[in-house]
């Protein structure tokens, strides 16, 4: 091997481990995350508890999602293609979004059949036992790099 084949293939390797330390390839750094759903102290069942990273606020990777269990208890999985427990560390923008209308698991806008009318009426039916700043994306909870089982939320 002469000197320039031999440099040649050592550039070409440091290239190639620079490459993948920056485009992420080796998964997602994640840590544990799980909490509690309550409201005045009784779990909250089937809500999709969702963190989505704030990055100019630290938080750098994908967001992650869980759903409440009948004792309002829930743990976060990352979202995308290399589904991992917990979420990436740093502050998030957290929505918690309840099941459909009461007595049913049915969406009244996913029924074509419904009028306007009709839909206006299931969707009164709704009885959000969360407050809305729950769905407005202004709630936030800030993940230590350690993690925690302490991602409550509580009214």
């Amino acid at each position: 091997m002469t000197w320039q084949m031999h440099h040649a293939w050592k550039s070409e390797l440091v290239l190639g481990s620079l490459l993948l330390a920056f485009c992420g390839c080796g998964g997602v750094d994640a840590v544990p995350v799980s909490g509690r759903v309550t409201v005045n102290g009784k779990p909250v069942e089937k809500v999709a508890v969702n963190f989505t990273p704030i990055a100019a606020e630290g938080a750098v990777g994908p967001g992650s999602s869980g759903i409440t269990d009948a004792d309002g208890r829930f743990s976060l999985r990352t979202i995308g293609e290399d589904r991992v427990q917990g979420a990436v560390a740093g502050k998030h923008r957290v929505t918690l979004q309840e099941a459909g209308v009461e007595g049913t698991d049915l969406d009244p806008y996913a029924d074509p059949t419904l009028t306007p009318q009709e839909v206006a009426a299931r969707l009164a039916q709704i009885r959000f036992k969360l407050p809305t700043t729950t769905r407005d994306g202004t709630l936030t909870f800030e993940v230590p790099q350690q993690g925690t089982s302490e991602a409550n939320f509580s009214w």
